[in-house]
C-alpha cells in the first residue's frame, strides 16, 4: 500500500517486540518506517524498555509522524528481579533469562485488556513469542503478522531439531547427527546446540517450542 493509501484509510497499527534488544531495535526500527508512510502507529512494552528507543519515537512524532509507545507494567517484584530488569540480552544469565520470561509471560493481560479497550486496531505486527496474539487478532477480526528477527535458514533447523529429535539419537555431547529436511548435509553435536534445546522444560525452552510449531 502507498503512503497516501494508508493515510486515507486511516491505517492503525500495533507493534509488541519482544523483550529483548536483538528483537526490539529492529522491530522498532520496521515500525518507525510504518509510520513514515502514514500508517497510525503504536508500539507497546515495558517501562525500562521503551527508554531504549523512546527519544527516536519523540523525535519521529514532532516531525508529525503518527507513532507513539504504551507502556505496560513489568511484574518485576512477583518474579524476583531488581525494578529495572525488563530485556533479556547476551550476557544474561539462564536463571535472569528464566524470569524476565516469566515476566513477559505475565504481561498478557495487560495488553489484551489495552487491545479489546475502546482503541482502534487494523493490524497487529508481534514477535514470534507472543503466540497468544494469534487468538487476539482472530478474536477482534485483524490480521496478525509475525515478526521474526532470525533467518530462515535457522528457523527451518530449528523446526528439524523439534520434529526429528535428532540430537537425542547420539550417544554423547561430542558425536555428530544430521539435520534432517535439509536441501544439503549438516552435522552437528549436542554441545553446539543452544539451552533452549539442552534444557527444554525451562520457560524459555517452552516458549521457543511454542512459537516453532505454531
Amino acid at each position: 500500500m502507498l503512503s497516501h493509501e494508508a493515510e486515507a484509510y486511516n491505517l492503525k497499527v500495533i507493534f509488541l517486540p519482544f523483550l529483548s534488544t536483538s528483537h526490539m531495535i529492529p522491530m522498532v526500527d520496521m515500525a518507525r518506517l510504518f509510520a513514515m508512510h502514514g500508517v497510525d502507529i503504536t508500539i507497546i512494552t515495558t517501562t525500562s524498555n521503551a527508554e531504549i528507543f523512546q527519544k527516536s519515537i519523540d523525535r519521529d512524532f514532532n516531525q508529525g509522524l503518527s507513532i507513539k509507545t504504551h507502556v505496560v507494567e513489568f511484574p518485576a517484584k512477583e518474579v524476583g528481579l531488581p525494578v529495572g530488569i525488563e530485556a533479556m540480552n547476551a550476557n544474561t544469565s539462564i536463571d535472569m533469562a528464566d524470569k524476565i520470561f516469566k515476566g513477559f509471560i505475565m504481561l498478557q493481560p495487560q495488553i489484551e485488556n489495552y487491545l479489546f479497550g475502546e482503541i482502534e486496531v487494523d493490524c497487529i505486527i508481534s514477535d514470534m513469542f507472543y503466540v497468544w496474539t494469534v487468538d487476539v487478532a482472530a478474536k477482534l477480526g485483524i490480521p496478525r503478522i509475525v515478526f521474526c528477527p532470525a533467518s530462515i535458514f535457522s528457523r527451518c533447523t530449528e523446526l528439524s531439531i523439534e520434529q526429528h529429535s535428532s540430537h537425542t539419537k547420539v550417544e554423547s555431547d561430542c558425536d555428530k547427527f544430521t539435520i534432517v529436511g535439509l536441501p544439503d548435509k549438516l552435522e552437528m553435536n549436542r554441545l553446539q546446540l543452544p539451552n533452549w534445546v539442552k534444557k527444554p522444560d525451562v520457560p524459555f525452552g517452552e516458549m521457543i517450542k511454542s512459537s516453532i510449531t505454531l
